[in-house]
Formats: structure tokens, C-alpha cells, sequence
């Protein structure tokens, strides 16, 4: 491959220099100038496809010159520098943007040399995922034919439009989401027309009706296929089940004057076997809405018929916040000339922030479309973007190529969240309270037999947690939770036994304890590599409500907190219980789960009467051996769902959890029988004297689904132990 050619102007010498040499360390071919005519000389002679232009010089301004550029239609790639401060620069940009340049990079001065290594570096990169289009794709800028309305009718008639898919993903978990379908357009003799072109063709000429039925019916016709592919039998962990991927279509505003379209693309819909919800509609403003009302009329009537719809390239054009306020749109896609501009652009990245908000504020699904190197993808997770589609996840893609890709997709991903399990080395451990603990409160609250911390292995799956379950694994061969992992959220089936996918699985026909009913919500690690899940299972199929979705998600984050925690730290090392910093951590978790689920939540403060008096008398040691005897029974009296601590030198600290139907009452016997134990067995481990140890408790509720903070109830907890009657 030749070598990338950078040509340079800059009026400092020493600035010129030093860009030239640490370009040509990067292997780049470098003339550097530092006068305009000199510049423009070389524009012809070099022909090089990256620019760095300064933009204040002696005889010329940067500006002037990158209008110059455009003027004669120059395909080279911009890097603006400056020292007149970022918004200039920023402005700069834009303007280029504006006369159909595209950039590569922005420079403040003084700049560090890293910075420019990592714009040039960024620019080989996305140079080499261009190289690596369809040929078609390349031509399109050397293609100057224009096809008339006729030629498009030629094509329409010829089955001349085809379609490519490209990949939409998971910001969060990788996961595949689903796929857009974009037209494409490769004529017999002139080559790839630009599709923004046929597009506005096919509208002007009242033919956009057919083309968006052609490229509607092709799609479909693929993805009622791609089941095939995507064999939920194989267990494929990272791929979304078949039934969860969407496709995304776009139509025009001016296929919403057909009055007829919602049951036109039903009725395509159930001929092809795919549920509407799978199909995501993009409208396209290229033009203004005619009659509102009546696009809005459809546009309602495609969403209750269950399709998604999004506003496509919000932020330009047509695509306004009056628009997203009137219509019923499911998801919000942000224009890909902020998402490719943000790397290098403070002002883009604002924008795309600022969308992502509105998304998120309005129960809108957010997507980021022209994706292209890895810091923009870290950057839209840092501010919770939904879904990223672009060049740094995969280029758009035939049919048959979308296939290959999806197999290498979750090959790679597989083997890296295989990886990512391994490395807690937490496989084979012995059980933990932490986590037993979660899965004991997940059986009480859901009125479950079973409930599960999975782990799914390369040829297994193994309980860190099984509570009343015997088996401490399974074969992956059998397992609900490996199908768990590829669902972006809680997976249930509500009746195993007339399920077409676990109706012949081994722990369905299992004549003693069948599983029936499963819930499994996937446990995710930092990095976004899904490791197992918290799971429900009973013998008996039944319903799970949203509600009950909520919750399970909600205990399933308390596990991955757990997988994260230092366990060391966490830990008082003298009664094996949480520390006061690790209680109140745990405990605030679940105050926020019990505030949203109506969860009665009792806080309960256990001080040691005169422990101080008892230590000086009998020693350290005996106030240790006393400090140990009634963490013991703590735990033997308190539910093992309950979180405890000791919460200082002589006071400990229970939060209790109770579902809505269970009796306030069963509080107040666990507290009495807890009194009754500690006192005999406190007095009879530790031979005394006269002096005997007691325990007073001050406890605070919140019965009726918190309504405060932990602060509050800590208060009122601790206002009860120091104010007792």
C-alpha cells in the first residue's frame, strides 16, 4: 500500500517542522509549505488526500483558503490548526463541513505530539475501513452520472436496487440489536448511484411508493431467513435470540400520504412470519410535511399496529423538537455529522450529549449513527447512548455477508466474555453469604422454590449460589440461562412445558422437579461481558409482571456489585460480618429497590449494654469472645436474606426486608427470639461474674415503601436505641 501523503501549511517554520517530522514517523509522505502560493503549487503537483492548514497567516487566512478547496472540489481530508482558541477552530470546521470538506482533526496550539500521532493514526484507520468497501461503494465519488426518473424506472423494473444491511449494537452489553437496511443502487453501465440522489429522484417523480416496497420486500425476505442462521439451539450467548432482532426500514415523508400503509407492511409482516414489534420504521424528512394531521393519523396507527418509529438525522434538516413532541416516536437517532465530528469537536459532542438526554427524558430509545473510531464509541457509553451503528462496528453488508458476520461477531464475543469469567476466578469457589444472601431474599420476595447464581462456562453452567437446590452445575446443553445471556433484558418463560424451544429439555421432562417456569435477568460485568445470571425457577408455570421484571433486575445489579467488591475490605475481620462502610452500602442498594417496589423495610440497631464496664473488668479478650457469640446469633436468628453488620465497636446492624403480604409481626418474633437466644447464650459462653452482658435494639420502618432516604431511617433507628422508655 502506497503511503498516506500529507501536505502542510503553516507560517512557523519550527511548527511546520516538527508536524512534518512526527507525520513522516507515523509513515506518511510529507511536503511542508509556509506560503499560499507555494501550498497551492503543491496541491497540484503532491496530490496529497490529507491537509494541515493553520488558519491565521501572513498573506491568506485559513478560511479563504479551505473555500478555495471546495471551489475546486478537492477530495482530501482536512486537519484545522489554530492558536485562536477552540471555538474559532470549532466554527472553522463547521464552515468546511458546510462547503462539503471533511475533516480529519482539529489542533489547538500548542498542541502535544500525541495528539496529532492520534488524528493521524485515527485517519489511517478509517482510511482502510473505506478501502475495504464494495467497489461500488468507492466509484461513487468518480461517478458524475445523474439518472433521470426514467432510469430510475428502468431500475425499479429490473430489479436493478438491492439491499445492504448494516449492524446495530449494544452500547452497554455488545449485544446485537438488529440491523438497518439500506438501498443500493448499482446501474449496468455508469456504476453505484448515491442513494441521497435516487432517493429525492424516486420522491420527485411519485416513485418512492415502489422503491420503499422493493427494498421493504427484499429485507423481509432476508430476515424471516436469518432464523435459520441464528440458531437458538446453537446457544449463541452474545447474538440476540432471532426473535429479539430488529430491522430498521427507511420510508419518506411522502409514503406517509399513502393511506394504506399500515396494513400494506402488516399484512408483508405476518406473510414472512415476523412480528411488527421487529420492525423499526426511520422516517426521512427530506421534504416538509404537507398535511400533519394526516401523517400523524398513520404514523399513530403504525405504532399501535406495533411497529417502532424513529426520527431519522435529528438535529438537521427537517427533524425538529416539534416534530418529536407531535409524533409517536420509539427511538431518536442522532445525526452522524455530530458523531463523526465529536471526536474533535467540543461543540458536537455537546449536541450529541444533549440528545441523548432528551432521549432519555422523554423514554426514547437513543442511537448513534456513524460510529467510527473507538473513542467515540467509549465516549457515547460514558453518556449512556442506547445503540451505536457505524464503521468501527462493521460496514453495511449484503445479505450473505451480514450472515458471515454475524457467526465471526459472536465467535469473537464469546470467546471474549469466556475470558472475561475466567479472570474473576470465581468458577469452583466455595459459597459466600454475600451472594447467598441475595438469592435467599430473591426467593422470599418472588415466592420461588429456587432461585440461582449462574455462571455459563465454555461446556457448562455453574451455581456459585443454589439455596435448596442440590446440584451444584448443569450441562450448558440444558441450560435457560445461556439463551438468558443473549436477551437484552429479562428472558422468561412462563410455561416451559409448551415452549416449542424447552419443551423436550431434560429439566422440563425431569418427573420429580420439573422446571416449568424460568426468569433469568444476565449479570454484566464493567466491561460490558455478560458472565451468568440471577435466576428464578419453579416447579409450576405462572406469570411475571413488569413490575416483577423490575425487581429481578434490580437484585441482579446487587450481584454484579458483588462480583465487583473487595470482599477483603468489606469484611469486619473479627465477626466475619459487613463492616458499618459495606452495611450501609448494601443497605442503601436496597432501600432504592424497596422504594420502587413497595417493599416494607425495617432498620434495627443492636447496641451491647455496658460493654465498655465489661471489657475493663474481664479483658479484651472475653468482649471479643462476647462481640463473636452474638454475631453468631445474629445469623442463626435473622433470616438469611437479611443484610448484617457490625456496625461499631459494641453495635451491630440488621436491615430486614418483607414483601407486602407478609406481617409486620414476623419482624417483631425474630427480634424477640433474638433477645431470648443472646442473652442465654452470651452469659453462658463467657464465665463471669456478677456482671452480665445485655443488647438493647432501636429499629425504624418503613412499612408502606420508604419514602426517605437511609439517613432518615438511620436517625430514627438510632433516636429508638438512645430514647427507649
Amino acid at each position: 500500500m502506497n503511503a498516506h501523503k500529507l501536505l502542510i501549511i503553516d507560517d512557523d517554520e519550527l511548527v511546520g517542522q516538527t508536524l512534518k517530522s512526527i507525520a513522516e514517523q507515523c509513515g506518511f509522505n510529507v511536503i511542508f509549505t509556509d506560503t499560499a502560493l507555494a501550498f497551492y503549487e503543491q496541491l497540484t503537483l503532491f496530490e496529497p488526500d490529507l491537509i494541515m492548514v493553520d488558519l491565521i497567516m501572513p498573506d491568506t487566512d485559513g478560511v479563504e483558503l479551505i473555500k478555495r478547496l471546495a471551489d475546486i472540489n478537492h477530495k482530501a481530508k482536512l486537519i484545522i490548526i489554530s492558536g485562536a482558541g477552540k471555538r474559532v477552530v470549532n466554527s472553522s470546521a463547521l464552515s468546511a463541513q458546510e462547503h462539503g470538506l471533511e475533516i480529519a482533526g482539529l489542533l489547538n496550539k500548542p498542541f502535544r505530539a500525541a495528539e496529532v500521532r492520534q488524528i493521524l493514526t485515527d485517519f489511517v484507520k478509517r482510511d482502510r475501513r473505506h478501502s475495504s468497501l464494495p467497489k461500488e461503494e468507492t466509484l461513487q465519488e468518480k461517478n458524475q452520472w445523474f439518472p433521470s426518473a426514467e432510469d430510475l424506472q428502468h431500475a425499479l423494473d429490473n430489479d436493478l436496487i438491492d439491499v445492504h444491511f448494516q449492524p446495530k449494537i449494544s452500547c452497554d452489553s455488545h449485544l446485537l440489536i438488529g440491523f438497518e437496511v439500506l438501498a443500493r443502487w448499482q446501474d449496468e453501465t455508469h456504476g453505484a448511484v448515491l442513494p441521497d440522489y435516487f432517493i429525492q429522484l424516486a420522491e420527485r417523480s411519485h416513485q418512492i411508493d415502489t422503491l420503499t416496497h422493493q427494498v421493504y420486500e427484499q429485507a423481509m425476505t432476508w430476515f424471516a431467513r436469518l432464523s435459520k442462521v441464528v440458531n437458538p439451539n446453537q446457544s449463541m450467548t452474545l447474538v440476540m435470540e432471532p426473535e429479539n432482532l430488529t430491522m430498521a426500514i427507511n420510508i419518506s415523508v411522502v409514503n406517509l400520504q399513502n393511506r394504506n400503509l399500515p396494513e400494506e407492511l402488516t399484512e408483508s409482516c405476518v406473510q414472512h412470519g415476523i412480528k411488527p414489534e421487529q420492525v423499526i420504521l426511520e422516517v426521512t424528512e427530506t421534504t416538509a410535511m404537507d398535511n400533519p394531521t394526516e401523517m400523524l393519523d398513520i404514523l399513530t396507527r403504525l405504532r399501535i399496529k406495533g411497529f417502532g418509529l424513529a426520527i431519522d438525522d435529528f438535529g438537521t434538516g427537517y427533524s425538529s423538537l416539534a416534530q418529536l413532541a407531535r409524533l409517536p416516536f420509539s427511538e431518536l437517532k442522532i445525526d452522524r455529522s455530530f458523531v463523526m465530528t465529536g471526536d474533535s469537536s467540543l461543540e458536537s459532542k455537546a449536541v450529541i450529549k444533549s440528545v441523548v438526554d432528551l432521549a432519555k427524558s422523554l423514554g426514547l430509545t437513543s442511537i448513534a449513527e456513524g460510529v467510527e473510531t473507538d473513542s467515540m464509541r467509549t465516549y457515547l457509553h460514558s453518556i449512556g447512548c442506547d445503540i451505536l451503528q457505524g464503521f468501527a462496528i462493521a460496514q453495511p453488508m449484503t445479505g450473505e455477508d451480514s450472515e458471515v458476520w454475524i457467526q465471526n461477531y459472536y465467535q469473537s464475543m464469546e470467546q471474549q466474555r469466556i475470558q472475561a469469567l475466567q479472570s474473576l476466578s470465581i468458577l469452583d469457589t466455595p459459597e459466600e453469604y454475600r451472594f447467598d444472601r441475595i438469592t435467599r431474599l430473591a426467593k422470599r420476595l418472588f415466592n420461588v422454590p429456587i432461585s440461582l447464581i449462574s455462571f455459563v462456562d465454555v461446556e457448562r453452567q455453574w451455581f456459585k449460589s443454589h439455596p435448596d437446590f442440590d446440584a451444584p452445575e448443569t450441562s450448558r446443553e440444558v441450560s435457560f440461562c445461556a439463551h438468558a445471556l443473549g436477551y437484552q433484558d429479562v428472558f422468561v418463560v412462563n410455561d416451559a412445558q409448551a415452549h416449542p424451544r424447552f419443551k423436550d429439555n431434560a429439566l422440563v421432562l425431569d418427573t420429580e422437579n420439573p422446571v416449568n417456569f424460568y426468569a433469568g435477568c444476565p449479570l454484566q460485568l464493567k466491561s460490558g461481558d455478560r458472565i451468568g445470571t440471577l435466576c428464578l425457577i419453579d416447579h409450576k408455570a405462572r406469570n411475571f409482571s413488569d413490575q416483577e421484571k423490575v425487581v429481578l433486575k434490580q437484585l441482579a445489579f446487587l450481584v454484579e456489585e458483588e462480583l465487583q467488591a473487595d470482599e477483603y475490605q468489606d469484611i469486619d475481620h473479627l465477626t466475619r460480618l459487613f463492616n458499618r462502610a459495606a452495611f450501609e452500602h448494601r443497605a442503601r442498594s436496597m432501600l432504592k429497590i424497596a422504594e420502587r417496589s413497595q417493599l416494607g423495610i425495617y432498620l434495627l440497631l443492636i447496641d451491647i449494654d455496658d460493654f465498655r464496664e465489661f471489657n475493663e473488668v474481664y479483658g479484651h479478650g472475653a468482649g471479643d469472645k462476647a462481640l463473636v457469640t452474638i454475631a453468631d446469633a445474629l445469623r442463626n436468628c435473622f433470616r438469611q436474606s437479611d443484610i448484617i453488620g457490625r456496625f461499631s465497636g459494641d453495635e451491630f446492624s440488621v436491615l430486614m426486608i418483607n414483601r407486602h403480604d407478609e406481617h409486620p409481626i414476623e419482624v417483631q418474633q425474630i427480634v424477640e427470639r433474638f433477645l431470648h437466644d443472646i442473652n442465654l447464650a452470651i452469659n453462658e459462653s463467657i464465665a463471669t461474674g456478677s456482671l452480665k452482658l445485655s443488647v438493647s435494639i432501636g429499629m425504624a420502618s418503613a412499612t408502606d415503601g420508604p419514602t426517605f432516604g437511609y439517613s432518615k431511617l438511620l436517625y430514627d433507628a438510632e433516636h429508638a436505641l438512645h430514647h427507649r422508655d
